[in-house]
């Protein structure tokens, strides 16, 4: 009985708490009178009723607050995995409920009537929404989702939604933030250009996406009295829609070709030759030459690649050819040495003869030409993504020789990095000048072997010689520093190079320099201080910028006030 004074005659023991809304615990402080609790049994239940009350509201407040932070919580929509979304995707009771309504009957044919407040609703959802397409190459969402975060940091980031047909709708949160991502254009992933536009209703990729690219097009030897302002429209307009020349063809000095850029219509067939007739009547054939051409797919209707049938492997077998008696006088009886003679056949061109002489025979497959070297700044080889793009595009173009610029990747990874690209042991590279392995040069051995001759933080230099050993020419990739400083020290490299090659010589690479004016567009303007140390080297080597394909402006970048185009990469040589 006495214990059960202490506790407080009547008072019921306390349930214990749900451990998920129990709160920390909370320690209540009474001014206690030692004296009163021994003299007086009755103070002592007071007090304790006291205690209990004050925690009691305590408790109260600690549950509230919490309710109100799990509502916070709670608010925001929890991001799920796919895998989780698709679980119970057929589940009845998380679907739309919809009803039978029955269908007209037209001609015999049955016809569904859609009216305006069926899809009133809809309409209004999608409003604010844009059509992203990537000109030529496959996107995922994933590449995009971090472009978006990364780019579009000025307004909330819509939510993205991929189409099979190869483009993503992006549905944004307001008007406003669609406005502001259209008016910030254009945008490019990867160089790879990306086009934008609203969202219809009627919205049909292979006939609404623009078909038109702006390319640079040559017109080789057109005569001089044809380089005005009239014939050069008049000529353009032959090839597409003619927008501008460079300044070479505006200044006339350059006079071996005219250059123009027109917006082409990449779907038809490009004009290859024009015929002209000038004021006296004369009639020219105008050849045309497009610095770059994408491919376009017919099939799928899809810009960057084009479906090709598959190759049928064809086995072949010998056969030995059946010996023909003739009958020979003695005087018509001589030795000789049969001729053999060289058979050309030309890239895309069909062997009829072999087929007609040998109908038993299957004919000839054709190797598309291979192109001698490659440059690509792949930024990067640790991840598998990349591994994968650059495994499928040297399948693609099958250089006899690849330069690899800004690796990224540490000694002791390179070689799982150059497995996995099957380089095996045909490569170099100049660990021995920088940890990040800055270069790398690879080659096939049916082609051609490579010797290096010397490396440094920034270059490779190397000899390279055909599959017999003979030597062909010397080739130098470069991958140059951001600092006019240290690209000065690769000037003078080049010139101590210079002093001991006899014969061609090739410099290729990423030369982080621009040529002149025209090779930036955007940010800040091109001063002389920036190439003239590049121009007092190539006077020196003898040295000029050689043909290379691909786009003109190979760098670009986002800032504030815009995207800035620079031509950074080249291909130098000298004139043996």
């Amino acid at each position: 009985m006495g214990t059960r004074g202490k506790r407080g005659r009547g008072r019921p023991k306390l349930a214990p708490s749900s451990p998920a809304l129990q709160p920390p615990p909370t320690t209540v402080t009474v001014e206690a009178n030692p004296v009163l609790e021994k003299s007086d049994p009755m103070i002592l239940v007071e007090r304790e009723q006291q205690i209990k009350e004050q925690q009691d509201l305590t408790n109260v407040e600690t549950l509230d607050s919490g309710k109100e932070r799990n509502l916070k919580e709670t608010s925001q929509p929890e991001r799920k995995l796919w895998v989780d979304i698709v679980s119970e995707n057929r589940n009845p009771s998380k679907g739309l409920s919809i009803q039978y309504v029955a269908p007209n009957l037209v001609d015999g044919e049955i016809e569904v009537a859609i009216e305006e407040d069926d899809v009133a609703s809809e309409i209004h959802s999608w409003a604010n929404s844009l059509i992203l397409y990537a000109f030529g190459e496959d996107l995922s969402i994933n590449m995009v989702k971090n472009y978006m975060a990364k780019t579009w940091n000025f307004v909330k980031l819509p939510d993205l939604y991929y189409n099979d047909d190869g483009y993503f709708i992006l549905r944004f949160h307001s008007h406003d933030d669609m406005d502001a991502i259209l008016m910030k254009g254009p945008y490019t992933l990867r160089n790879i250009p990306l086009l934008l536009q609203e969202w219809r209703p009627d919205f049909n990729l292979k006939r609404d996406m623009p078909r038109t690219l702006p390319i640079w097009v040559k017109l080789p030897q057109l005569p001089l009295y044809l380089w005005g302002a009239k014939s050069l429209s008049k000529i353009g307009s032959a090839i597409g829609v003619p927008l501008v020349t460079d300044e070479c063809t505006t200044s006339k000095l350059r006079v071996s070709y005219a250059r123009i850029i027109v917006e082409v219509d990449v779907t038809k067939d490009f004009v290859k030759e024009i015929a002209i007739r000038d004021c006296e009547g004369r009639k020219i054939k105008q050849m045309v030459e497009y610095e770059w051409r994408p491919k376009f797919c017919d099939k799928c209707k899809k810009l960057g690649h084009q479906c090709k049938e598959p190759v049928r492997k064809v086995e072949r077998k010998w056969k030995p050819k059946p010996l023909i008696p003739v009958s020979v006088t003695p005087e018509e009886h001589t030795t000789a040495t049969p001729s053999t003679k060289n058979v050309t056949v030309e890239q895309g061109a069909s062997s009829k003869d072999n087929q007609e002489k040998n109908n038993d025979e299957p004919p000839w497959t054709l190797v598309k030409a291979t192109r001698e070297k490659a440059s690509w700044n792949v930024r990067g080889l640790n991840k598998s993504g990349k591994l994968r793009e650059i495994s499928s595009r040297l399948r693609y173009i099958h250089p006899d020789i690849m330069i690899y610029i800004e690796t990224r990747v540490k000694e002791p990874k390179a070689k799982i990095i150059r497995e996995k690209l099957k380089l095996h042991d045909m490569y170099i590279d100049n660990y021995n000048n920088h940890a990040n392995g800055r270069v790398w040069i690879s080659w096939d051995t049916n082609k051609c072997d490579i010797k290096k001759i010397l490396s440094t933080d920034q270059a490779i230099h190397c000899g390279v010689y055909d599959h017999q050993g003979k030597f062909k020419y010397y080739l130098t990739a470069v991958y140059a520093h951001n600092t006019l400083a240290q690209r000065k020290l690769l000037w003078q490299t080049i010139v101590n190079i210079h002093s001991t090659v006899q014969g061609s010589w090739c410099i290729i690479g990423d030369l982080n320099n621009v040529m002149s004016s025209q090779d930036r567009i955007g940010g800040r303007k091109v001063k002389e201080a920036e190439y003239r140390d590049l121009h007092e080297m190539m006077n020196l080597t003898d040295l000029c910028e050689m043909e290379s394909s691909g786009v003109h402006f190979t760098w670009n970048s986002r800032q504030s006030d815009g995207i800035i185009y620079s031509r950074i990469d080249r291909v130098l040589g000298n004139m043996d």
